[in-house]
Order: C-alpha cells, then structure tokens, then sequence
C-alpha cells in the first residue's frame, strides 16, 4: 500500500523552496540543481533517513559512456597447443 500525501511541507532548516499541489498526491517543486529539500505530510520536525538506491551490476556506468557505444568486448583468444614456456 502505497501512502498519498494529501498535503506537503517542506520540513527542516535551508532554502525554501514553494510547494504546489498539482493533483491528488502530486506537487511542483522549482528545484535547482543542488537544491535538497524533505517533504512531510505535517508542519513538524521529522528525523529524514536517506539511503543510497541499490542498483545490480549490469545497471551501473562508472565511465559515463551510452549504452551501445562502449568499447567493444576483449575477445578470447585460444590457448596454444604446445607449451610455450619450455
């Protein structure tokens, strides 16, 4: 069950920032980047919690490269049949 915020307030100290209620359970924020704000259903202080969002491996792009356009795979080359090492 997913909770609707029939109101919203911005809640903690910082920029404020205008809430607008478009629909039910949706508000506009004119948030810049690098604004940060914590929304409550109240007017009271609240203890926010935030936790980094877990994403597997085949999701994450450390390089910044599109997907489609990163270099291609290293190939596997066969072993030779004799022992080079001798």
């Amino acid at each position: 069950m997913n909770p609707v915020l029939e109101t919203a307030v911005q809640v903690g100290k910082g920029k404020r920032i205008p809430v607008t209620k478009i629909a039910e359970g949706e508000f506009r924020l004119d948030l810049k980047t690098g604004d940060e704000i914590v929304l409550s259903p109240e007017n009271k202080d609240v203890k926010a919690i935030l936790n980094a969002v877990s994403h597997t491996s085949a999701e994450l792009n450390l390089y910044g490269v599109k997907k489609g356009k990163q270099l291609p795979k290293n190939q596997d080359w066969p072993l030779p049949d004799y022992n080079y090492m001798d």
